[in-house]
């Protein structure tokens, strides 16, 4: 069964959430609290401060879960690529498109901030599914006074593709773990007889999705924190509701129930 909690920040989400958790491990119960990457260590130390803390409970992020799940079932990558590496490769790519981009032909490859805005783009659009294929559509069916953005676009797709490629022939891609974690949940029971809590979230990308579906149809129960009130209208909350309405047709169609608000 699936619940949310609703809350602005600093109205205690959190300590209903941890008071919710401590009530399950101190019967035995095996938890996951799952919170964003930068939140994991700061979130154990305050269990562990707090009494809260034990072998009944996991604090990860989505790739340290990978992790457990790829040890536990195989596929455990470790040629992964540094950072640094990272923009030697974007170096890499940039040098071999000279001559063949638009947009961006008169920039200096030797530029390290454009390297790593390059850099961070390429792996967003990893993170949220997006092709290259999918941006020469888009530039496609942009208009004619768009014509900046569609070159950008194209030049977009070019780096993409080849800085991907480059990094394929000598690398495993981290980017690739969730989806790849994701597809062993497919056939393995790992969250089986757990409640699983996610705290911290205001969006999940299509590659987290695949997990918590995966969440959604093997635990007992599941605990999101939603960091809003129900009547609450921005941008910003839009946003968020828009994130609950997603988990809510993927827990609909993992056949997993919504408990009463």
């Amino acid at each position: 069964m699936l619940q949310f909690i609703y809350g602005r920040a600093g109205s205690g989400k959190s300590t209903l959430l941890f008071d919710k958790i401590g009530s399950l491990t101190e019967k035995g119960e095996k938890v996951f609290l799952i919170v964003p990457e930068q939140h994991v260590f700061e979130t154990e130390k305050k269990l562990c401060v707090e009494g809260r803390g034990g072998l009944n409970i996991e604090v990860a992020g989505f790739r340290r879960l990978s992790n457990m799940i790829f040890r536990k079932f195989g596929g455990l990558c470790y040629h992964y690529i540094g950072k640094g590496a990272k923009l030697i490769v974007m170096w890499r790519t940039l040098r071999r498109l000279e001559g063949f981009l638009s947009e961006y032909a008169a920039v200096s490859i030797d530029d390290l901030s454009l390297l790593k805005m390059l850099q961070s783009t390429v792996e967003e659009f990893q993170r949220y599914n997006i092709t290259p294929r999918m941006l020469e559509k888009a530039a496609a069916g942009l208009p004619y006074e768009d014509e900046k953005l569609r070159r950008k676009l194209l030049d977009l797709s070019q780096i993409t593709t080849l800085d991907l490629a480059l990094l394929h022939d000598n690398y495993d891609n981290p980017e690739e773990d969730l989806s790849r974690a994701a597809k062993l949940l497919d056939e393995h029971d790992f969250f089986g007889n757990t409640t699983v809590f996610f705290d911290g979230f205001q969006r999940f990308s299509p590659s987290e999705l695949e997990i918590v579906k995966n969440v959604f149809r093997q635990a007992k129960d599941v605990c999101i924190t939603i960091p809003c009130l129900p009547g609450d209208r921005s941008e910003m909350t839009d946003n968020i509701r828009k994130s609950e309405r997603m988990l809510k047709r993927t827990a609909s169609d993992a056949g997993c129930r919504l408990a009463p608000p």
